[in-house]
């Protein structure tokens, strides 16, 4: 017992020093013998930047005459992303889609087609469009048959008179354009187009372009984009309302061949819109911008993309078409 007692009063003490030791122990934080402070100034200079998601975007399992959505959209999108990754702020934003280079109807091959020139886009809300869809600068190619439509000129063959449709998804609307100058080019024209009664899958529509009340008389504009690819171009000018807030200017070349004349229906571009000289009806539609509020730094905008897919378009894979997106400060 006595050398149990022992070990356990070993123990106690050997407790006691260790605790004691602990105790007694002080942490020296490191003190300093002074400080000083150093302010950080950094400018940033001026630099517009633009980064657009996604980077691609395809619609499968569609077929002509409707307008499809996110639901057909491979990943599911409804928008394109447009985020200002630069240091001053973005006043406008606008496109530009590619198309076909003749008219693809009647070819039987999908790669005549161009889908970019399917695209439509509404402006940007938080949940849902606060516009119309509209396409970007669809462009329609003359046809060299009237088929059953009553045209006020005959002379398709003719420089000057331009038959063709403007195919809207569900809808097609058929127009002749005659030029003041017949046989020389398509300067100071009328366009004849019916907006009310358009052909449809189930109906004809109106088919008679002579009982126009009140055709619009187009007026030539020389497209001034400081350069760009359609700068020093000159077009015979003037604005559809097809309804619904849906509003067009419609952009003739004056320098047009006798077949083949690309006809641009435009809401979306301002390399067409921010020109001088439109008429007051064309000047109305923004200019070609789209977005509504200044886009700062770090923030972004939005916009809602469709396709509509016209009647007549060849099965398969068609090729691939480009929208561009422009920003400027």
């Amino acid at each position: 017992m006595k050398k149990a007692v022992s070990l356990y009063a070993f123990l106690a003490v050997m407790v006691s020093v260790i605790l004691g030791l602990m105790l007694s122990s002080k942490v020296y934080a490191p003190t300093a013998a002074s400080n000083d402070t150093i302010q950080i100034f950094v400018n940033v200079s001026a630099k517009t930047m633009v980064d657009i998601n996604p980077d691609s975007l395809a619609w499968y399992d569609v077929y002509p005459g409707e307008e499809f959505g996110s639901a057909y959209e491979a990943n599911n999108y409804e928008n394109i992303w447009i985020e200002n990754i630069g240091s001053v702020n973005i006043s406008y934003v606008w496109f530009n889609n590619s198309f076909p280079s003749a008219r693809p109807f009647g070819t039987g091959n999908p790669l005549a087609y161009d889908p970019a020139n399917f695209v439509v886009i509404a402006n940007n809300s938080v949940s849902s469009p606060d516009s119309a869809f509209m396409y970007i600068n669809r462009v329609e190619y003359e046809e060299d048959d009237p088929l059953y439509v009553k045209v006020p000129n005959t002379a398709l063959g003719d420089v000057g008179v331009i038959f063709a449709r403007f195919r809207n998804g569900t809808r097609e609307y058929f127009f002749e354009y005659v030029s003041s100058y017949v046989g020389t080019n398509c300067s100071n024209g009328v366009f004849y187009i019916n907006v009310s009664s358009p052909k449809t899958k189930t109906d004809t529509g109106d088919v008679d372009l002579t009982d126009n009340a009140l055709p619009d008389v187009f007026v030539p504009v020389t497209i001034d984009t400081a350069g760009g690819i359609l700068d020093g171009q000159q077009y015979d000018v003037g604005a559809v309302d097809f309804g619904g807030g849906e509003k067009y200017c419609v952009f003739i070349p004056v320098n047009c061949g006798a077949t083949g004349a690309p006809v641009f229906f435009v809401r979306w571009n301002a390399d067409f819109l921010a020109s001088s000289g439109l008429p007051s009806s064309c000047a109305a539609l923004g200019g070609g911008y789209i977005n509504n509020d200044v886009i700062t730094p770090g923030g972004f905008y939005k916009a809602w993309i469709r396709v509509r897919v016209p009647y007549g378009t060849a099965q398969g894979d068609l090729s691939t078409g480009t929208v561009t997106v422009f920003v400027m400060a």
